[in-house]
């Protein structure tokens, strides 16, 4: 039946395009949250039977994946099964309720599923929107054997009454929902739904977008809150003495939890942590684990699902006053930096910046310290901008700071402001364009302006930051608090000592 839709079957533009959410469970091995792969046809027959191959060859990298991964899989009872299908069916009447479109492909739908009996058929035909369902979970990951010979069948049968009521709907039929009731409390959200629940339904609701760096902070309070609370107990029963509990744990929690004690619980890595003597997390980053602990139960109390938030008002005294915690490059220091090799002539931009040489190169290590000194830029900001951001608006160049449209790029060049004052147009500095930044501009065939400045796998230019590091060590002006972001303090400092106004500064800041 290839005129049935896969679930992983996207178009943009005019060619189809497999996008497979990454797994849970898997999240933490990838920069982005999906992969976008295009199936190179722009016919829809086509695309069909494409995506299946490419569908069933993304659910066998993740197996092998998971092959390696700590961690037993889960064994779900029929109610978590239930509980999930019933969220796969919410999904479904959230996307497509309001605008079904026509009944034909529903009618198809119903006859697929109901046709779809063996072992061999589930998991061809369910299995992709089995690792979709469990990839939109933020509790459930691996499922053992057992799980999924029970799962398969449940969430046919989840998806044949989806299409049953969007069939009726794109019949005009609006009328009361008597399939949502077998799901029970997955829909009801009643007063006694549990912590998981709570946890997955605050993850999953679409009026919000979160980066995968938030995301997997997330993970370490709910992790935090399920080993000290526990994932079943209800919501409206969590009182602050719980929360204080998951408070004192992170205060024990080294840095780089997971990566030290892969496979530990958070409370036996705090054990192995007192024992191996290894650094704690900073005061900063535990407020930002509990302002998330915060945040999910303003959720709670929002959607009421809880008359009052147990977590708040529970941050930390930060010893380090925000003022002290980063500072600007000594103006003594300044010329140091610009005097390095990379600057003045050295071997390469690679490993040979800090080597005196013949060569003038033009790239992103050259380049994206100034723009954070001229023009206040965030490390992000002039690591990602694009050849198109550079722009004249009347007689004066200027630099577009936006995201753009991230349907009109490849993933790897899509672009991330951090905030919506972020957004803003700056005009290019004299300086820099008596350096030739234009001329390098011009000379950039591709989309972004440094593609050699690589992203971690949450997006960042970590990189960047961990060499601007060494770059300061080796021009000697290396001290505490001194970052790459303190040249965004140099630029505030000196526009302040313009007697700027507060408005124009922040304009210009971002």
């Amino acid at each position: 039946m290839e005129d049935v839709p896969h679930p992983r079957l996207h178009k943009r533009k005019n060619t189809y395009y497999l996008r497979a959410s990454y797994p849970a469970d898997l999240a933490h091995l990838f920069k982005g949250k999906e992969r976008w792969k295009s199936l190179g046809t722009a016919d829809y027959r086509e695309a069909v039977r494409r995506v299946r191959a490419a569908s069933s060859d993304f659910d066998a990298e993740m197996d092998r994946l998971r092959a390696t991964d700590a961690g037993p899989p889960a064994n779900l009872s029929q109610r978590e099964i239930v509980r999930l299908c019933g969220k796969a069916y919410e999904f479904a009447m959230r996307q497509w309720g309001d605008q079904p479109g026509g009944p034909v492909i529903y009618e198809k739908f119903i006859d697929k599923m109901s046709r779809t009996e063996s072992p061999a058929e589930l998991e061809t035909e369910i299995g992709p929107h089995l690792a979709e369902l469990l990839s939109r979970s933020s509790t459930v990951g691996k499922i053992d054997e057992d799980t999924r010979v029970r799962f398969l069948p449940a969430l046919r049968d989840t998806i044949r009454d989806a299409a049953t009521t969007l069939l009726r709907r794109a019949k005009n039929d609006y009328g009361t929902d008597d399939l949502v009731k077998r799901f029970g409390e997955a829909h009801k959200k009643p007063a006694g739904l549990s912590l998981r629940q709570l946890m997955d339904d605050y993850l999953a609701d679409p009026s919000v977008k979160r980066g995968e760096k938030t995301l997997l902070s997330y993970r370490i309070v709910f992790d935090a809150i399920e080993e000290l609370v526990g994932p079943d107990k209800l919501v409206r029963d969590v009182n602050r003495a719980d929360c204080k509990r998951v408070r004192s744990l992170l205060q024990t929690i080294p840095k780089n939890a997971r990566k030290v004690y892969p496979g530990k619980s958070l409370q036996e890595a705090a054990r192995l942590a007192k024992i191996d003597g290894k650094p704690l997390m900073s005061v900063g980053t535990i407020n930002s684990y509990l302002i998330n602990q915060s945040s999910l139960f303003n959720w709670a109390v929002k959607e009421e699902l809880a008359d009052r938030n147990p977590a708040a008002d529970l941050l930390l005294a930060d010893p380090v006053k925000d003022k002290n915690k980063r500072k600007p490059v000594p103006l003594g220091d300044l010329p140091k930096l610009f005097q390095m090799p990379l600057y003045t002539g050295c071997v390469d931009d690679e490993n040979g910046y800090a080597k005196r040489g013949p060569n003038h190169p033009r790239r992103g290590r050259f380049w994206v310290p100034l723009l954070a000194l001229f023009h206040g830029l965030r490390q992000g900001e002039a690591c990602q901008l694009h050849k198109t951001d550079v722009r004249q608006i009347g007689s004066i160049w200027c630099l577009m700071l936006s995201e753009g449209d991230p349907d009109e790029m490849e993933v790897e060049d899509r672009k991330r402001i951090k905030t919506d004052a972020g957004e803003r147009f700056v005009p290019l500095h004299a300086e820099l364009i008596a350096m030739g930044f234009l001329d390098f501009v011009r000379s950039c065939n591709g989309v972004r302006l440094f593609p050699e400045l690589d992203r971690d796998r949450y997006g960042y230019f970590s990189t960047m930051s961990k060499w601007f590091g060494r770059f300061l060590s080796k021009a000697g002006v290396k001290q505490p608090r001194v970052t790459f972001h303190s040249l965004r303090h140099n630029y505030r400092d000196a526009l302040r000592r313009a007697k700027l106004s507060r408005d124009v500064i922040q304009a210009l800041g971002g």
